[in-house]
């Protein structure tokens, strides 16, 4: 998905930042960060892919936030009907 889209859309993204002699990440949605690992400074990660998985657990749940929230819009503009769990 192309980052014009994905901004657009509403969707998070993870940003891994040079910290110190390693790396950290943020997490950012609409252009802000939502979520970031600066608060925690022993936590420099030696690689960008080490800094990424360690981000997924926080980005999975601003992700999760990000899609109840437009199931939950669908929902009361009549786009989707209510999904019982009996049906599950």
């Amino acid at each position: 998905m192309s980052e014009p889209i994905r901004r657009a859309a509403g969707l998070p993204e993870i940003v891994v930042i040079p910290f110190g002699l390693g790396y950290t990440w943020t997490i950012r949605q609409f252009g802000q960060v939502v979520a970031h690992d600066f608060n925690r400074h022993t936590m420099e990660y030696a690689t960008p892919e080490a800094a990424r998985k360690a981000a997924l657990p926080k980005f999975m749940n601003v992700l999760g936030a990000v899609l109840v929230k437009s199931y939950e819009e669908q929902l009361r503009e009549g786009v989707v009907e209510y999904i019982s769990s009996s049906y599950m």
